[in-house]
């Protein structure tokens, strides 16, 4: 998916910038100056892209199934621990 964007501004490190979704409401989101292109300024007009990271939701899935699975291995070792 894209959007259009505008760059309204820069406040030291951070990038304030409009999304074009829906012209009676202004949706505006902050993000670092880094992630810019370096000839981006102020009034520029942008596209932004966005999509979703199938892999690293996965990955994200996995270690969050991992985390749980040694807890839960932890509880049952104190539960069983003799006294």
């Amino acid at each position: 998916m894209e959007t259009k964007a505008f760059v309204d501004r820069f406040e030291e490190d951070l990038a304030v910038i409009y999304l074009d979704v829906d012209p009676s409401i202004k949706q505006k989101i902050i993000v670092p100056r880094e992630i810019l292109p370096e000839d981006i300024n102020d009034g520029d007009h942008i596209t932004i892209k966005i999509e979703k990271d199938v892999e690293e939701t996965f990955d994200a899935e996995d270690e969050a199934i991992s985390i749980l699975q040694r807890l839960k291995n932890r509880k049952k070792s104190v539960e069983t621990k003799p006294e």
